[in-house]
């Protein structure tokens, strides 16, 4: 090994290929997956408590195709270890080849296809949940995770866009775990800078595997969150990702005091008079 070459700040042994942005750590390709792993792990185990032989489902979105492929990758890799079962919700058949051209050949998956509403706004999860539903208690069983690929950077995004324009899209897509039915949507990533999935992307070759399915599939951008805090989160994910931490957080805790209190509001009002 060139003695110029830096080792990873974990391991000590391994040459370091990325720097991560939030902690400063230059990691080797192992020591990077086995972080995401554990901070996916912590992620879901944090918002939901998962019995053993547990059905997890992971939402593809084909705005977050990298992000959905590799969380649908590791968290495969932790239930197989807890006896548990994955799900793939796909909204759009055009992912499917993909999927299963990077999934299938690997590990035992259920694929469920199930069309989104052609109407259907970006990141209206409780939306795309709720149409979700009715077709999942008539296939007779129930789901008791589902897991959203959306990262640090897109709830970043999404607060941003609801203290500037649309105040109800924080609450619509919050960094909280939220019950729908007998499932709880969880958001595992939601700790996790963008950049660090792309980098587990790239090394493990999912970002390969989507260049060869390029013609088969048609990658899309959102279109809920405007350009111009696209390029603020970015900036602040490659230099003030603490920022982004306490913003997101705050935000989020902000959230849940103005929910609770017109919840309190409500049943307050709702309370017969004596």
């Amino acid at each position: 090994m060139n003695v110029d070459t830096k080792l990873c700040d974990v391991c000590k042994r391994r040459p370091a290929v990325y720097r991560r942005r939030d902690s400063g750590e230059k990691l080797c390709t192992h020591c990077l997956s086995r972080s995401l792993v554990k901070r996916i792990k912590r992620g879901i185990s944090r918002s939901v408590k998962l019995r053993h032989g547990a059905l997890v489902a992971v939402l593809v979105l084909r705005e977050r195709i990298v992000e959905s492929l590799a969380l649908t990758e590791i968290v495969s890799l932790i239930e197989e270890k807890h006896g548990g079962h994955v799900l793939i919700l796909a909204l759009d058949h055009t992912v499917s080849q993909v999927i299963h051209a990077r999934l299938a050949r690997k590990i035992s998956l259920i694929y469920l296809a199930i069309k989104a509403e052609e109407e259907m706004k970006s990141f209206s999860l409780p939306e795309i949940i709720n149409s979700l539903t009715p077709r999942l208690q008539s296939m007779g069983f129930r789901i008791d995770a589902i897991l959203t690929p959306l990262t640090l950077n897109d709830f970043f995004e999404i607060q941003l866009q609801s203290l500037l324009a649309n105040t109800t899209l924080a609450r619509e897509v919050s960094p909280l775990p939220r019950i729908i039915g007998q499932s709880v949507i969880v958001h595992p990533m939601g700790n996790i800078l963008r950049q660090d999935v792309y980098a587990y992307a790239f090394f493990k070759g999912i970002l390969d595997d989507l260049n060869d399915a390029s013609s088969s599939i048609h990658i899309v951008e959102d279109k809920c969150i405007t350009p111009v805090l696209k390029s603020i989160s970015a900036d602040f994910s490659e230099h003030h990702p603490e920022l982004m931490f306490k913003f997101v957080e705050t935000m989020a805790s902000l959230t849940l005091m103005i929910t609770n209190r017109e919840s309190m509001w409500s049943l307050r009002v709702a309370q017969p008079n004596h």
